[in-house]
């Protein structure tokens, strides 16, 4: 069999099992699996393909008609034109999260001490330091996991920062310029109607955002009023027809000149504000 044929057997099955583009999805599995240049898989299409080679691909083709998400197949995904390690311990980075960090990089300076809630994979921390050099980062995640994959992407690009196993401000120290999270968003009861990729596949605990999707915002919107300088920016990510609810926890948290930013189908996917300095920061430990 040769390698043109390899993927087109790999579409055929990937279409079989109601794969959306599973001529796209094949190609990328099979450059993926052997960390293969579309210009190489060009020059070997009518090359023949050992049995082992075959064995693998059709292995990984077995895994993603199982719904299994390509980017834990492949263990990586893509973030802001970088390409990061991922696996089942973390959500999967998505576009969405890009408007998050862009409202990030408009108001980062070198200098800045900046808090990430949920890290994650890493993908967004690893991105704000890369993009702005000279700040000084700060991650949490409860899972430990999760802070186990942060650490080999910031590792993967010679990057340090402060990671903290923290449910979200509990024990967190000090004062920051800007915090920013992308919590988990969606409604309990609308999780099993998502794609199996995603309501199978991906950490629950990044998706629950309770009955109404809103659960984590009212306490990151308060610990953040006790860890921000005067000044500071809080930037939120929000699931669709959010806006008004946390906006409203922000001022009521007493967060000024509060922003929304829509993304590029223009839905608001961030909301955020500054910090009026109506409460003290905490300068040492406190859980919220």
């Amino acid at each position: 069999m040769t390698w043109q044929a390899l993927c087109r057997s790999g579409a055929e099955a990937l279409a079989a099992a109601g794969i959306d583009d599973a001529v796209t999805e094949a190609r990328l599995l099979l450059l993926g699996v052997f960390d293969m240049e579309l210009s190489v898989y060009a020059e070997r299409s009518t090359a023949e393909v050992s049995l082992a080679d075959a064995a693998r691909y059709d292995a990984a083709v077995r895994e993603r008609a199982g719904r299994r998400p390509l980017q834990y197949i492949l263990r990586k995904a893509d973030f802001y034109g970088r390409t990061f390690y991922v696996d089942e311990r973390v959500l999967i980075p998505r576009f969405d999260t890009e408007v998050l960090i862009e409202a990030v990089l408009e108001r980062a300076r070198p200098g800045m001490r900046i808090l990430e809630i949920g890290t994650g994979s890493g993908a967004p921390l690893c991105t704000v330091l890369l993009e702005r050099p000279g700040i000084r980062a700060f991650g949490t995640d409860a899972d430990p996991g999760a802070l186990a994959v942060t650490q080999r992407n910031l590792s993967s690009f010679g990057l340090s920062a402060e990671l903290l196993e923290r449910d979200l401000f509990d024990g967190v120290p000090g004062v920051y310029d800007i915090i920013y999270s992308n919590p988990p968003y969606i409604p309990d009861g609308e999780i099993e109607n998502l794609m199996p990729e995603v309501a199978d596949c991906e950490p629950r605990r990044a998706l629950s955002g309770g009955s109404d999707g809103l659960a984590l915002y009212p306490r990151i919107a308060k610990g953040a009023a006790r860890h921000l300088a005067e000044g500071g920016w809080l930037l939120l990510e929000i699931g669709k027809g959010q806006e008004d609810a946390v906006s409203a926890y922000l001022a009521e948290e007493g967060f000024r000149e509060l922003i929304r930013v829509r993304d590029l189908a223009d839905i608001v996917r961030v909301v955020g504000g500054r910090y009026a300095g109506t409460q003290p920061p905490v300068h040492g430990e406190e859980n919220v």
